[in-house]
């Protein structure tokens, strides 16, 4: 599995639950390498960006694995759900994983954005408030700093 990575330099600090963060985009991630295990490949990129007149820090997680199916995109962030693509090619999960990150993420006044097509892969691009809102703790993201299990 190759995994690239495309982070900004100067990426503005976020006022967040770190802890909580790192389970959120580690579940991301991991769906990202066991559904996109065929495809080989895997990359991870954050920026900042303007968005409607706000700063933001914008994380997006790549695959070029089975996909989603269009009828699949709507409730892919639902409890226990997972997709017809997961039952037919027997990977294994709860179904809990994209729910609680969509928690996390939403508690933090941010929001999953999901692209598939099936066998083409799929994008999960998750959207902060940079500095300004206000959560428990200051997180500065870094080259150096890894999302690990």
């Amino acid at each position: 599995m190759k995994v690239e990575t495309s982070i900004d330099e100067n990426l503005p600090g976020m006022l967040a639950d770190a802890q909580a963060l790192r389970i959120a985009l580690r579940n991301i991630l991991v769906n990202a390498l066991k559904y996109g295990r065929q495809g080989g490949w895997v990359g991870v990129r954050m920026s900042s960006e303007e968005r409607r007149g706000s700063s933001v820090v914008v994380m997006a997680i790549a695959d070029r694995g089975i996909g989603i199916e269009t009828g699949d995109l709507k409730k892919i962030f639902s409890a226990f759900y997972r997709g017809r693509n997961a039952s037919d090619c027997q990977i294994h999960g709860s179904g809990l994983g994209l729910s609680l990150a969509h928690h996390v993420v939403s508690a933090h006044r941010g929001k999953i954005e999901v692209e598939g097509m099936y066998g083409k892969g799929s994008t999960f691009t998750v959207v902060l408030p940079a500095m300004g809102s206000s959560n428990i703790e200051t997180v500065s993201w870094q080259k150096k700093e890894s999302i690990s299990s």
